[in-house]
């Protein structure tokens, strides 16, 4: 998947964001995107089975550094 979106704000410049998104073997997600605005790069990896799903992504922006970002989530049903 492919993903390209901007979003401007009424006091803030334009900014272009994109990412994609690769999937392997129906259970892992390699991901990576960019924005202009905060200048930053993120990547990550994401893993599905059934109700299950964790998703971890390293980014880094040049007035923060690098950022971690962890998700879990279970589908109950």
């Amino acid at each position: 998947m492919i993903n390209i979106e901007t979003e401007k704000g009424l006091d803030h410049k334009a900014d272009f964001k994109a990412g994609a998104e690769y999937l392997l073997e129906d259970i892992v997600f390699l991901r990576t995107g960019f924005s202009t605005l905060t200048q930053s790069v993120v990547g990550g990896v994401g893993v599905k089975f059934k109700n299950f799903q964790a998703d971890y992504a390293l980014g880094n922006q040049t007035a923060l550094g690098f950022s971690n970002h962890l998700s879990v989530a279970y589908q109950f049903k």
